[in-house]
């Protein structure tokens, strides 16, 4: 099973066992845009493990709208080539041999579709102007993608999550995880940043 169609499975799988929200809950869960609060996927097929990331701008940069000074738009850049490094975001044991091998970060307020980083190495963000319609945008995200490559993925028992030191506004991550040890969820926080499978 290709890794994007179990990300996708799980996903649809987990959307479809939720509860039904109220009508005046209907507008944040849709987004599932809670501030402090952010929603990890991981998927482990073969030797791939593709990890999705969906969090708040605010969580990330501190604002939610298209960066209006130099100032914000550093502070975008800067949240952007930190969020490409997936080594340094998430930790896995020494003993499964596992290496980035793809990252990218997608949201309105880049004004471009998802920013591919094929060479983890190459640190350099460029946050594009955005566009006219993200400037009304009031609850705008961050998201990224990461695909890892593991020798032993047997070995793969736990992750160790740093989004938290790197990300402070970052309260909560709420996770799902698909591997060869079966599926769960967690939940992680600043005091709990790993998962263990």
């Amino acid at each position: 099973m290709n890794v994007r169609i179990a990300l996708h499975a799980l996903t649809a799988a987990l959307i479809l066992n939720l509860p039904a929200a109220p009508a005046e809950d209907a507008h944040r869960e849709h987004g599932a845009h809670e501030h402090g609060v952010g929603s990890l996927t991981l998927a482990l097929d073969g030797n791939e493990m593709e990890i999705e990331l969906e969090s708040p701008a605010a969580n990330l940069v501190g604002f939610e709208h298209a960066p209006q000074d130099d100032a914000q738009r550093a502070a975008l850049e800067r949240a952007v080539a930190l969020l490409k490094d997936g080594e340094r975001l998430f930790s896995f044991p020494k003993a499964a041999g596992c290496r980035l091998t793809a990252a990218s970060v997608s949201s309105s307020l880049l004004g471009h579709e998802p920013a591919e980083q094929a060479d983890h190495e190459d640190h350099q963000a460029h946050a594009e102007a955005p566009t006219a319609a993200v400037e009304h945008e009031s609850h705008a995200d961050l998201d990224a993608d990461y695909d890892f490559e593991c020798t032993h993925p047997e070995k793969i028992d736990q992750v160790e999550v740093g989004l938290f030191a790197a990300f402070p506004a970052t309260e909560r991550l709420k996770v799902q995880y698909v591997t060869a040890r079966g599926q769960g969820g967690a939940e992680l926080t600043k005091a709990q940043p790993r998962i263990v499978f």
